[in-house]
């Protein structure tokens, strides 16, 4: 399949897959990452030499499987650190403080994570910084660092993970 073909598809069938997912999730930038992931595997499957019959049922449920992964993801992640959703949870901190100290406070914050992010390992550092600070989805940092989704999320949650366990030390 050539490149041409795989964009026509992709503009055929990314923005409702994309809501499809989003009515699921109710995460617009979650979809998103699915839809490219599931999009990349097509094009991966293709590039194979897979033939693939149906591309739009095979989208479809590459993209119902990736949400399957996603969902069970996030609970895992919510069991494991009793978190739902870590930037609601690091916004609230300065909240609590009176109005005079948020300044202060949020200074502490940035600067203990900072702190935190550099006792990591380096790949760590990177895929959280393209993903925090250069706004890329997982896959566009997949594809970029030529490794997994698996492995960003992997590299994502030890970040968070370690930013979350610093606050209750």
């Amino acid at each position: 399949m050539s490149e041409s073909e795989l964009r026509m598809l992709f503009n055929h069938y990314a923005e409702r897959l994309e809501r499809y997912l989003n009515h699921k999730l109710r995460d617009p930038q979650a979809a998103a990452d699915l839809v490219q992931e599931s999009f990349l595997r097509l094009a991966q499957r293709l590039e194979q030499q897979d033939d693939v019959d149906d591309k739009k049922a095979y989208l479809y449920k590459t993209a119902n499987n990736l949400l399957l992964d996603h969902v069970r993801h996030q609970q895992r992640w919510q069991m494991a650190t009793g978190v739902d959703d870590v930037d609601t949870t690091l916004d609230a901190l300065p909240d609590a403080a009176p109005q005079l100290d948020r300044a202060a406070i949020a200074q502490q914050e940035l600067e203990r994570l900072a702190n935190v992010l550099l006792t990591l390992p380096e790949r760590t550092q990177q895929i959280f910084h393209l993903h925090r600070f250069e706004h890329m989805t997982q896959a566009q940092i997949a594809q970029q660092l030529d490794i997994s989704l698996s492995t960003v999320e992997k590299h994502l949650a030890m970040a968070l993970h370690a930013m979350l366990t610093s606050r209750s030390a």
